[in-house]
């Protein structure tokens, strides 16, 4: 699974700047629904400062061509992490976008679609034309967008990342749903757990081998 995902990522560091590159990079980095990707706006990517993470705030998602906002209850909206591979290609789209912007005479906004041509946001069929040639050509035909929300979550829970924390990116209502999806990825933790517990209580007795009892 790892060595699969990191050659995607690998191919989809070569493509040329541009909106099929910064789409699937997000895809791949943050777990977020492709619906929620095409609802970015550029002020909902917030640059790193200070050491710390890059982060893109999820409050909409494109359904039926139309962006509609989550409402403050729903647990869909949150803020997630970008690794800073991804935010530095973010970063530079934005500035070329304020560029491209200009010449036509028109003004980069917070408000202005992240993934779009000027002021319309990208509309899912023309995404997915773009998806389909790249996974082609990578050598990943057939893979569906919605696979990288899947590769994030059981590389990241695989690894020993906190099911809560994973959830909440996700979006999840409820970290049980997630444990129910991806529960045969999860490591095994009971593993060694007497030995830690016996062991931390009394350090003389870790490994030692029981005496004969009583007969």
């Amino acid at each position: 699974m790892e060595d699969e995902a990191g050659r995607f990522l690998e191919q989809a560091s070569l493509l040329p700047l541009g909106m099929t590159k910064v789409a699937v990079l997000l895809l791949f980095s943050t777990g977020m629904r492709p619906e929620e990707m095409l609802a970015l706006r550029v002020g909902t990517f917030v640059p790193a400062e200070d050491g710390g993470d890059a982060q893109v705030r999820i409050v909409a998602a494109q359904r039926a061509g139309r962006v509609e906002g989550y409402t403050k209850s729903d647990s869909s909206m949150r803020t997630v992490p970008v690794d800073r591979y991804t935010a530095s290609v973010v970063e530079a789209w934005i500035e070329e976008k304020r560029r491209a912007l200009g010449e036509m005479g028109l003004v980069l906004r917070s408000s202005t679609p992240l993934l779009g041509e000027a002021g319309n946001p990208w509309g899912y069929n023309s995404f997915k034309k773009r998806w389909n040639a790249f996974v082609r050509k990578a050598g990943f035909a057939g893979t569906r967008p919605y696979a990288l929300r899947h590769t994030f979550a059981t590389i990241n829970l695989a690894r020993g990342e906190n099911i809560k924390t994973v959830s909440v990116l996700l979006g999840h209502a409820d970290a049980s749903y997630t444990l129910d999806l991806y529960v045969g990825f999860i490591p095994a933790t009971t593993r060694g757990l007497a030995n830690r517990y016996v062991g931390r209580l009394a350090p003389g007795l870790a490994g030692a081998g029981g005496g004969r009892g009583e007969e």
